[in-house]
């Protein structure tokens, strides 16, 4: 387990990024009809990507 803490600063800013992963996702899904699972999916996908990129 990674002893990584992110400064208040930063924080924020993370808490900025998802909201704009929010709003994107329910952009998209307006304009497409996407359900919300398919979202899930699409998240979890990234989710994966990274969780790969950490290990190498």
């Amino acid at each position: 387990m990674s002893n990584f803490h992110f400064t208040d600063q930063q924080f924020i800013e993370i808490r900025e990024i998802w909201r704009d992963i929010n709003s994107q996702c329910k952009i998209f899904q307006e304009n497409t009809g996407c359900p919300n699972s398919e979202i899930v999916k699409m998240i979890d996908s990234a989710k994966s990507y990274w969780e790969e990129k950490g290990k190498g």
